[in-house]
């Protein structure tokens, strides 16, 4: 509670205090008992309308969140694009089910050791690298014409995505007070399920756009995020 001595400020900053006092209890009682998606998205936009003033905060917190948004992308992208990459490789129904499902591999692989470049280096860098790790992974399951360097793009990708699950809600508790922190962390979750439903829509979209080469394209849109 933010408390006002008398002699020691003017009436400006009094109101200021009490609006300030009334802003937080006003988050923390609508905040405290999350009882629908709809109020999450409450809590989110609340977040972002009070750090509107502290637009670089929020430029980092959005940046990072992006993250969430691959996350949920590449996980639901590759439905759009299995049933080509069987018949273009001529994949039995092992080695299919291995490329689709060597991506949780490489999401334990990054989630196990994914803290290891955040205490050495920093979770900004860590990001910075996470990203690389998502471009190659978008460039090289698009491009190639060869099933092991897709698996291997593939690999690669979800160790990025395993090791961004616990660097980027870290950095961004890291750079938030602790008032909004819970919520601003939330847009990572968020982003994660916002991944899911564009990636159904980009599938629909580009389902037609190239004939049998349309699974590139399926595949190609992660490079833009």
């Amino acid at each position: 509670a933010l408390r006002v001595k008398s002699g020691k400020k003017n009436n400006s900053q009094k109101n200021r205090c009490r609006t300030g006092t009334w802003f937080y209890s006003k988050l923390w009682t609508s905040w405290s008992k999350p009882s629908s998606i709809i109020d999450q998205l409450n809590y989110i936009v609340s977040a972002i309308r009070y750090w509107s003033l502290n637009k670089r905060v929020l430029y980092y917190v959005i940046a990072v969140s992006l993250g969430g948004l691959l996350f949920g992308f590449d996980t639901a992208v590759i439905s759009g694009a299995e049933q080509a990459i069987q018949i273009i490789w001529n994949l039995s129904a092992l080695e299919n089910g291995f490329t689709v499902s060597i991506a949780l591999i490489g999401t334990v692989l990054g989630a196990l050791f994914g803290g290891i470049p955040c205490d050495k280096y920093g979770g900004k860098k860590t990001l910075i690298g996470i990203g690389v790790l998502y471009f190659i992974s978008a460039l090289g399951t698009s491009l190639t014409t060869d099933w092991h360097i897709f698996l291997f793009s593939r690999l690669i990708g979800w160790i990025g995505v395993g090791a961004s699950s616990i660097a980027a809600p870290l950095y961004i508790s890291e750079i938030t007070p602790a008032k909004v922190r819970g919520r601003l962390v939330a847009m990572f979750q968020f982003n994660i399920f916002l991944g899911i439903l564009i990636a159904f829509l980009s599938n629909y979209i580009v389902m037609d756009f190239d004939g049998e080469n349309n699974w590139w394209w399926i595949l190609g849109v992660e490079i833009s995020p």
